[in-house]
Order: structure tokens, then sequence, then C-alpha cells
């Protein structure tokens, strides 16, 4: 494949007049940025039932990630002064019933369906 822009090494600080200015900026930093792919999603929303329901392995993984996240930005996150955030499930652009809300305090497994 003939040069793949995403896979360009660009030097961003140049762009980010005002903020901290950063290393370079790889492929490997996006991969949040193209999770997310074409949406204007600002927030990642996941259910905790689901979550719970994470073969052990996953849950061990998933909660050390966040913890490492809430410590290396818990200054940022305390200088926001946010108490809490509200979820309220969509469907069609109207409200409905959301599936998830209920994980009967943790009791609650979703089996994991394969491929």
């Amino acid at each position: 494949m003939p040069n793949d822009p995403s896979d360009t090494v660009v030097d961003t600080s140049i762009l980010l007049k005002g903020a901290p200015i950063w290393e370079k900026h790889t492929r490997e930093r996006d991969r949040v940025h193209h999770f997310f792919g074409l949406t204007y999603a600002a927030y990642l929303v996941l259910p905790r039932s689901v979550m719970k329901s994470m073969p052990d392995e996953w849950q061990n993984k998933f909660v050390d990630l966040i913890e490492e996240l809430n410590e290396s930005y818990s200054e940022l996150f305390d200088e926001a002064g946010i108490d809490e955030y509200m979820v309220k499930a969509k469907k069609n652009g109207k409200f409905c019933k959301d599936v998830f809300m209920e994980y009967d305090r943790g009791r609650r497994y979703i089996p994991l369906k394969h491929k």
C-alpha cells in the first residue's frame, strides 16, 4: 500500500497553540479516536451488568486500566468539579427502556456470545 497517511508521524505541537506541547503523534496514540469512528460521541458508556459478566481476566485488565487512568488524571477530574453524570437510553431518537439498567446488585450474568 503506498504511503498510508495514518502511519505518518506528525509533530502536532505546532497545531496545539496554548496547549501542552506533545511528543510525536502517531497512529498508535490514536486508537481511541479511531475506536469512536466518525461519531460525535464524547463519552463511552458501558453497562455495568455486561462488564460484570466479562470473564475474570477481562475484568481484572479493565479495572487495572480504569484505576491507572483515574490515578493519572485525578487532578483534572477533581478540577472539573462534576459530581455525577446521567445516562438515558434512546432508540430512533426517542427515550426507551434500558435493558441493561437492572444489574441486580452484581448477580445478573449475561452470557458471552462467541463468534
